[in-house]
């Protein structure tokens, strides 16, 4: 993913009319607060409070101008495919997504007009995390149940076999079923897990690093970094000096 373009447009600016136009790059739209009325691909998308909107390169997108006082955030990127999301995503902006949206603007404010390459692991969470979510309602009980249970213990040591006897699985099958559901084996999908936490605690810089590892069930803190660094493309020190509130 490469980011092109990051806006927060405040409540006190004009909301104008688009014409209709291909877009050439891929847009998600955060909607804070407010309502506006979006045309894709010529059918009507109407967007409120907490909702997000994702329209993929090559889709035609129009836009009415409305009166009221609106807060939200633009937001432009390229990558090889169109995501798995829908057009809009009612009522998606909760829980860390605010958080991020704040850090993404203090380091626009500090580091504009180079913000952008500093910016782009944020809005990857953002994307992450709401792709994450949607998930959520189309997975199996027994995965929902297991994501469950590792989210509760992301400080436990675990074996495969350890998370698949909690659903009283073989090891083979319940790999099996991550793999068709969320893409990754068991373990791999529990490192995910631990290291959306990572960056969650780093951003919200309350622990030290030594204690977010052991936080994580990282006896070795020089894992935990290497760990970190493969997934997230950056050293915990280096994420946390530039994404911490």
């Amino acid at each position: 993913m490469e980011l092109t373009l990051y806006r927060h447009h405040s409540p006190g600016e004009r909301f104008r009319d688009l014409a209709p136009v291909k877009i050439p790059f891929h847009e998600l739209i955060i909607f804070l607060h407010g309502h506006c009325h979006y045309k894709i691909n010529g059918k009507d998308v109407f967007l409120s409070d907490r909702d997000i909107m994702y329209v993929p390169m090559g889709c035609t997108r129009a836009r009415k101008e409305e009166p009221v006082s609106m807060d939200y955030i633009s937001i432009h990127f390229l990558c090889d495919e169109p995501l798995p999301l829908p057009v809009k995503i009612p009522e998606a902006v909760c829980s860390c997504i605010p958080a991020l949206i704040m850090s993404a603007d203090r380091i626009w404010s500090e580091f504009y007009p180079n913000a952008l390459p500093l910016i782009q692991p944020i809005i990857q969470c953002i994307l992450d995390y709401t792709q994450a979510n949607l998930a959520k309602g189309k997975e199996s009980p027994i995965i929902r149940d297991l994501r469950q249970f590792m989210l509760a213990n992301l400080h436990r040591k675990f074996h495969a076999k350890d998370i698949a006897s909690q659903a009283l699985l073989s090891t083979s099958y319940c790999n099996a079923m991550f793999k068709r559901e969320t893409g990754m084996p068991i373990m791999a999908y529990f490192t995910h897990l631990r290291m959306q936490e990572a960056r969650t605690q780093l951003i919200a810089n309350v622990h030290s690093l030594k204690e977010i590892a052991e936080n994580l069930g990282f006896d070795d803190y020089n894992l935990f970094a290497r760990t970190f660094k493969k997934h997230c493309g950056l050293t915990p020190t280096q994420y946390r000096k530039k994404f911490s509130l």
